[in-house]
């Protein structure tokens, strides 16, 4: 859907994209992934396809994206988050946030280039490995 945008001082319409995410915590480390044309490490997840449910999209995403099945009986509800797209700079994105598991060891599939673990801080939190402050 097309929002009003001053990103920049051009005030041109931005893309607003809706995309479900997973953040999947493994012995003490969040997995983030890089996709093939992007620089940002961001978290598993995707764009609904028609008719998908949140749950249906994480797990087709997780499968596509890591090689893994998605454990739902572990899936709840994060919250939503809004905030300017990675690797589309007039872009904005709202992230639907799971917390859940996975079966299987994750590998970089299909579109991932890369996977990444992230320690928390001594404060408890995630370091954002492309912006300068810290995640919850």
């Amino acid at each position: 859907m097309p929002v009003e945008s001053n990103h920049g001082g051009h005030g041109r319409p931005e893309d607003h994209i809706l995309k479900i995410g997973l953040a999947v915590e493994r012995d003490g480390c969040l997995l983030t992934v890089r996709k093939l044309d992007g620089e940002h490490l961001i978290l598993p997840g995707g764009k609904l396809e028609p008719g998908e449910t949140d749950q249906d999209a994480l797990r087709r995403e997780i499968a596509e994206e890591l090689g893994c099945e998605l454990v739902l009986g572990s899936i709840r509800w994060l919250g939503a988050f809004e905030d300017e797209a990675a690797d589309a700079p007039l872009s904005r994105v709202t992230v639907r946030l799971y917390g859940g598991e996975i079966a299987g060891v994750p590998k970089a599939n299909r579109e991932i280039a890369a996977l990444k673990r992230s320690f928390r801080t001594s404060a408890g939190r995630y370091p954002s490995p492309d912006r300068e402050r810290l995640v919850s």
